[in-house]
């Protein structure tokens, strides 16, 4: 009878047990947005819009990062992969028009957008669901659409018709090199060579599809999405997005920020005390800084004689003749012969 009772007591405690594990362990789904407050390498902690602090623990391989924004020309540097869609000559592998928009992307197995490689835009997946969207024949009328994550680069099948020597491509490849707004990249493709050489418009926009946690800094936007046991402690992180609120600039660059005033009042000149050079570029529109002018005369006080009185210094004193000394004797006239002196008084 002990023995029995000893058993159903240990059934009951441990059903007991496992009961309450379950109910500790119970995650509730949340949906979180706000700004970053701190980042580390295993957890974030945020500010969400409510005024709430969370902290998301983050799980190595299994959390989703996306990093958007924007970033500096600078930051288009060789092994950098990028993303854009131009119109590409195949004899030539250069582009016909200036590039308008590029994005920055860490590449991701398995994510088509994030894969090296070269794809007709009509090919693409988005430009099939754009296509299906706009009133696009049945599936039935038509080739079916490439599936989401299909294999890319030289071991894809080339396409069944012709294509054309100029068309439309949706290109993923490393830089090469970018100078001038001339950027050349490099993937392996099934429709021409490897590089490709297009050109950037003078005010391209890069935009940004990274993976790197540690591009986010503190005040930056974000949301993300997971589980949680306790408010305030997301346990199971699925998705984090987060939006720089600074664009992207290489370390040490100010290029995005205000620079300060020269001291002095020329501000053409550095605080060294050499010349500033002016760029080319910026002579037309840089407004030019008038000449410094010469010191002007001092004007006369208030309680000075008024000008006529007191002519000006520049023009030349009136010449007085020298009096006669008084010492000088008269000139004496030369004596005249008596001889002479009676025929003139004839």
């Amino acid at each position: 009878m002990a023995f029995r009772f000893k058993l159903t007591f240990a059934f009951v405690v441990g059903w007991a047990a496992t009961a309450s594990a379950q109910r500790m362990i119970t995650l509730n789904p949340v949906q979180l947005s706000g700004s970053i407050v701190q980042v580390s390498p295993q957890s974030i902690a945020i500010k969400a819009a409510n005024g709430q602090n969370w902290t998301l623990k983050l799980q190595q391989g299994k959390t989703k990062v996306k990093i958007s924004g924007s970033a500096e020309p600078e930051m288009l540097t060789p092994g950098t992969c990028v993303r854009f869609t131009a119109s590409i000559d195949k004899r030539t592998c250069k582009g016909q028009e200036k590039i308008d928009k590029i994005t920055m992307f860490t590449q991701t197995p398995g994510v088509t957008e994030r894969t090296l490689g070269v794809e007709l835009e009509s090919e693409h997946p988005q430009a099939n669901e754009n296509e299906a969207n706009a009133g696009a024949p049945p599936a039935a009328d038509r080739e079916p659409a490439p599936k989401p994550g299909r294999a890319r680069g030289p071991g894809a099948k080339g396409p069944k018709l012709s294509v054309p020597d100029v068309a439309a491509y949706d290109v993923c490849a490393q830089i090469v090199s970018c100078r001038g707004g001339r950027l050349i990249v490099s993937v392996q493709n099934r429709f021409f060579k490897p590089k490709i050489t297009v050109e950037l418009s003078a005010d391209a926009q890069i935009g940004l599809d990274l993976g790197n946690l540690s591009l986010a800094k503190p005040g930056d936007k974000i949301s993300a999405t997971g589980y949680y046991i306790a408010p305030g402690i997301c346990e199971v992180t699925n998705s984090v997005e987060v939006a720089l609120t600074n664009p992207l600039a290489p370390p040490g660059s100010h290029s995005h920020r205000a620079r300060p005033a020269p001291r002095g009042s020329d501000a053409s000149r550095r605080p060294g005390g050499k010349a500033k050079p002016v760029a080319a570029d910026d002579t037309a529109t840089t407004e030019k800084v008038p000449a410094k002018e010469p010191a002007e005369v001092e004007a006369p006080a208030m309680d000075m004689p008024p000008e006529k009185d007191d002519p000006p210094a520049t023009t030349e004193p009136e010449t007085k003749p020298e009096p006669k000394k008084v010492d000088e004797k008269p000139e004496k006239k030369p004596a005249v012969p008596d001889d002479e002196k009676d025929v003139f008084e004839k």
